[in-house]
């Protein structure tokens, strides 16, 4: 797990600057504190860098950039690939040979040996970038799902890229205007959805694409995967009966996977069900250990270490609860605020338990995050399609009723800030209940921030954006699949992955999410498609009852939480939403609140 960079010469004979990709390159240290390194080729037109933090193969002969067949290929990587064991064997019939146990050096021979079809067979996370001496060449790729982040730039003739948006929009040569997608995406979904940056020159790699750059300078965008493509496979689900014993078996083939290291590999354990599920599968490895994060503002029905203490002396694993005591200064609020990439409104739960785990020696832990994803653990699983119906009706109602611009104006004030969105018009019903469930703000909600041209402009990109979702969407059918797809592609690529990335990578600390593989992922979509509702602490069970406490399976849904809604009441760092006469009242969402303190940080 580390921190790339690299600028591309587009211009035939303009040479890149060394300053300038070290200025980068340094901007990502804490993602790589273990070793720095630099690439030039001959023409000085190319350069690659990269900060590493050494988990599999730490010997020197693995640090980055890294050559291979005789300096053709240099490459840049970031991520792990969970299956490089059983594809190098492969390789090494067809006659290839290596000089690391690494899996980046796999990672060029498949490209040598496949080109970008080798994107297919690779299981893991990863953000990479090749370099091709002898066909003067940039590939660069992006794992299926967004784990691993990828942004870039075209700066003053140069393809400039990196680990993180702030190490590119440092560059005195960028002249950064604020994206109109970016922004009101953000108070949209509470995030910036991709491709968008909150910079209109940075950019990120879609997950699931890849990029090249030919000789000539030109660059193109390809995408290789797509969940709701994947998912169409199974809408038509047959008469048989669950497979638990399938899922199961795919379950710990991916945790194991998981487990591959070279150094200690520890586990963010909650009380929940997702992380429990992975304590179970991940017990055998002696070097586990479990942390949990303790508020002690949080009484004893949200307090997470109880539970967890009881699940790790059940399973037999090591424990170590954390316990913070916030005191209401800016110790902490100010460090997370600055470690944050792009504004979000979670990670903060994440960065802090990062901060103690890292400060115990870890440089690798698992997560259960992607379970709710997967097994249908969200209410809105349940919520869509109700939304979805609801919408339909009160369509027919509205061609026979009060207009709709006036109805929807009474009820946004009236009644909580969502349900106008009820009586939208929409030919993706499903979609835009999805997005009623989801959402922060309505698109009519953001003249509270921004002019009428700017709001214009990014609803513009943004409508582009969701259209080409709802054409994907249509190719299913399977109420489970729209919502888990949804889920997938929005919620948990643009805001879950990005922020546990960029929490965890700013304390050292690489993140495995188990939970998100992809064979995994198809086998349990081509199982819960046979239940009309599905429902996950009953899957589960049956899948673990015999493993777990059963309290796991009937306490309150809590997860890594932190008491960021009492710290908005009380600490005196956290009060500028008090400012905002939109957002008293005792109906607003705390999240509202939480956002415009974000926004703060970043946009004056």
């Amino acid at each position: 797990m580390c921190g790339i960079s690299g600028i591309i010469s587009l211009q035939s004979g303009k040479k890149i600057s060394s300053h300038s990709l070290r200025a980068i390159s340094q901007q990502t240290i804490a993602r790589g504190p273990d070793d720095s390194g630099y690439w030039y080729s001959k023409c000085q037109q190319v350069g690659l860098a990269h900060n590493r933090l050494s988990i599999i193969d730490p010997c020197w002969r693995s640090n980055q950039p890294m050559e291979y067949l005789l300096g053709r290929y240099v490459m840049t990587f970031n991520g792990e690939i969970y299956n490089y064991k059983s594809l190098r064997k492969k390789l090494v019939k067809k006659g290839y040979v290596f000089s690391t146990q690494s899996d980046a050096e796999v990672v060029m021979a498949m490209y040598d040996c496949l080109g970008s079809k080798m994107l297919e067979n690779l299981r893991g996370m990863f953000s990479f970038a090749i370099w091709d001496n002898q066909e003067r060449r940039f590939f660069a790729a992006r794992d299926p799902f967004g784990i691993k982040p990828f942004y870039y730039a075209t700066v003053a003739g140069e393809f400039v890229f990196s680990s993180t948006v702030k190490s590119i929009a440092q560059l005195p040569e960028i002249q950064l205007t604020h994206s109109a997608a970016g922004w009101c995406g953000f108070l949209i979904h509470g995030s910036v959805p991709e491709p968008f940056t909150i910079h209109e020159q940075i950019k990120a790699l879609p997950a699931g694409h890849y990029l090249e750059i030919n000789s000539a300078g030109r660059l193109e965008l390809l995408s290789y995967f797509s969940i709701y493509q994947d998912y169409s496979r199974y809408d038509d689900a047959d008469s048989s009966p669950l497979d638990y014993e399938l899922m199961a078996e795919n379950l710990s083939e991916s945790v194991n996977q998981h487990m591959v290291a070279d150094v200690p590999v520890g586990l963010f354990l909650s009380s929940g069900i997702d992380s429990n599920v992975i304590a179970y599968y991940a017990r055998t490895n002696h070097d586990l250990v479990g942390f949990t994060l303790d508020f002690e503002e949080f009484g004893a029905r949200q307090n997470e270490s109880r539970l967890a203490i009881r699940s790790a002396e059940h399973l037999g694993i090591k424990h170590q609860v954390l316990k913070l005591q916030f005191d209401g200064s800016d110790e902490l609020l100010e460090p997370f605020f600055i470690s944050m990439d792009q504004p979000s409104i979670d990670g903060l739960n994440v960065w802090m338990i990062s901060k103690s785990v890292s400060k115990q020696g870890f440089k690798a832990v698992l997560s259960g995050l992607g379970g709710d994803e997967l097994f249908a653990g969200y209410p809105s699983f349940k919520d869509v399609p109700k939304y979805d119906r609801i919408i339909k009706i009160m369509k027919i109602f509205n061609r026979a009723s009060l207009p709709l611009a006036k109805l929807s104006g009474l009820l946004s004030h009236l009644s909580h800030p969502k349900l106008s969105g009820f009586l939208s018009s929409t030919e993706n019903s499903f979609y835009h209940a999805y997005k009623l469930k989801r959402n922060l703000y309505l698109n009519q909600d953001l003249g509270l921030y921004f002019n009428t041209d700017f709001i214009s402009s990014g609803i513009g990109e943004l409508d582009a954006l969701e259209e080409n979702t709802a054409i994907q969407l249509k190719s299913l059918k399977n109420p489970f699949l729209k919502v888990s797809a949804l889920e997938i592609d929005n919620y948990m690529k643009n805001q879950l992955l990005r922020d546990a990335d960029w929490a965890s990578m700013s304390h050292s600390l690489e993140l495995r999410v188990p939970f998100i593989d992809r064979k995994l992922i198809n086998v349990c979509a081509s199982q819960l498609v046979k239940v009309k509702t599905p429902r996950k602490k009953q899957i589960l069970n049956k899948i673990m009852a015999d493993h777990l406490p059963e309290e796991i399976f009937t306490k309150e849904k809590t997860g890594f939480e932190t008491p960021v809604k009492n710290w908005l009441e009380s600490n005196p760092h956290l009060q500028s939403w008090k400012s905002q006469d939109h957002l008293q009242g005792g109906h607003v969402p705390w999240a509202r609140r939480w956002a415009h303190e974000v926004k703060s940080r970043f946009l004056n």
